[in-house]
């Protein structure tokens, strides 16, 4: 029922964001001070956001290694906010898709089955539908682009929204050094983002490919079942304006 009220919610992106900014003062959120710095805010420059497990980390890592000055990007919420936000006030976006069962079974294994696939393909189908209503302003880009052809895809921001971020052909050498800066950031020690945390299992957090997940993932096997259904029908939409 949540879902289904931000989604109506969305269709009013002013309506939402002063809804959502109220309810952020008076009724402060936990994860918000933790992860304040990948929210959305006046000095952002760019929002690289999708659904969890869609490629997030290895873009933001990937656009950033070709910035050759800082720059402030939004990244890793993974709530329709980020989309809304970067809709209304017309910021360069990369909003990121994957084919929903690869999506979410890297989903469940990252929340160690702690939800049902139901309520994942749910937050899926949601999440998806309501970017699917801000296409005008949004740029989606397929699992694969993103991460064998990064340089295209800055290209594309740079283009739709008169910008100059820094690009570069992403070589084999390059690609690598991207996955070192990715372990380093999301080992153990260092995957904090401000705050203390402990997770039991590296396995879940790191964001490249690696067997132990696959083996995981080729045993899972979903049923034709409903949110299913509705998360690959929004897929099929979206593909057809990706990049």
């Amino acid at each position: 029922m949540f879902l289904l009220i931000r989604y109506f919610l969305s269709k009013i992106p002013i309506l939402y964001l002063i809804l959502y900014n109220f309810n952020q003062k008076f009724f402060k959120s936990k994860e918000k001070k933790i992860f304040k710095k990948l929210f959305l805010n006046k000095n952002t420059d760019i929002t690289i956001e999708g659904f969890p497990r869609s490629g997030n980390t290895f873009s933001y890592f990937a656009f950033n290694y070709f910035q050759k000055k800082k720059i402030s990007i939004a990244h890793h919420v993974h709530h329709e906010y980020q989309l809304i936000y970067s809709y209304f006030h017309n910021l360069p976006n990369m909003i990121l898709i994957r084919k929903p069962d690869d999506a979410v079974k890297s989903y469940l294994i990252r929340k160690e089955f702690s939800i049902e696939p139901k309520t994942a393909f749910r937050e899926y189908y949601y999440y998806y539908l309501i970017a699917y209503n801000l296409k005008n302003k949004l740029l989606f880009f397929k699992f694969t682009s993103i991460t064998n052809d990064i340089d295209k895809c800055i290209k594309i921001v740079n283009k739709k929204f008169q910008k100059n971020f820094d690009t570069n052909y992403l070589n084999i050498k390059d690609k690598k050094q991207i996955y070192k800066n990715i372990d380093k950031a999301t080992s153990e020690k260092n995957f904090s983002y401000g705050n203390k945390i402990n997770y039991k299992y590296i396995i879940k957090m790191t964001a490249r490919p690696q067997s132990k997940r696959k083996l995981i993932k080729d045993t899972l096997r979903f049923k034709n079942f409903y949110w299913r259904k509705k998360a690959n029908e929004i897929y099929k939409e979206i593909i057809k304006i990706s990049n």
